[in-house]
């Protein structure tokens, strides 16, 4: 889930050796491979970040396999994200972190989807709890009549904030 590749490059500008993967790749430095399946060796990775969908309020890859195709009402979006959770538990070096930045999502005249407390829930199962942030979006993107307009005819309301889950892998 590297999508267009920001932490790669965040990653770069520190200095870290970063590597990225996508179901549908945007870069050549971004690798293709599904996130509940990784070509990586048990416990290779120092740190995981990811940023999964949070819904299927974006188009993402069109394709039925993406997790970004399921919706977030759904049982099968959170079986595919304990997928996801198992495979970071199992390539992630023991007594190392991850974090995973989520949101909730509510569609008008819908029901509510509290993500981020399902995906806590799944976390936990791998997991033990170092900190939750709740990050503020100052994304122009709030206001902004395009975003807005999207919103209304997508019939979803955008957060004004996304959780931050930092863990470790004790075991």
């Amino acid at each position: 889930m590297a999508g267009s590749g920001t932490t790669l490059d965040v990653a770069r500008d520190l200095n870290r050796r970063g590597m990225g993967y996508d179901l549908q790749p945007t870069r050549n430095d971004i690798f293709n491979a599904d996130a509940r399946k990784l070509p990586l060796p048990d416990q290779k990775a120092d740190c995981v970040f990811i940023d999964p969908p949070y819904s299927t309020h974006i188009k993402y890859s069109g394709r039925k396999e993406c997790l970004g195709e399921l919706h977030a009402n759904s049982d099968s979006y959170y079986k595919a994200m304990k997928e996801v959770i198992s495979e970071i538990h199992r390539i992630l070096k023991k007594d190392r972190h991850m974090a995973l930045y989520i949101s909730d999502s509510f569609e008008k005249d819908k029901v509510f989807m509290p993500i981020g407390f399902e995906i806590y829930q799944l976390l936990r199962q791998f997991f033990k709890p170092v900190d939750i942030i709740a990050v503020k979006r100052y994304n122009k993107k709030l206001i902004n009549e395009e975003w807005h307009q999207a919103a209304v005819d997508g019939n979803f309301f955008m957060r004004g904030f996304n959780y931050l889950f930092i863990m470790k892998k004790e075991k």
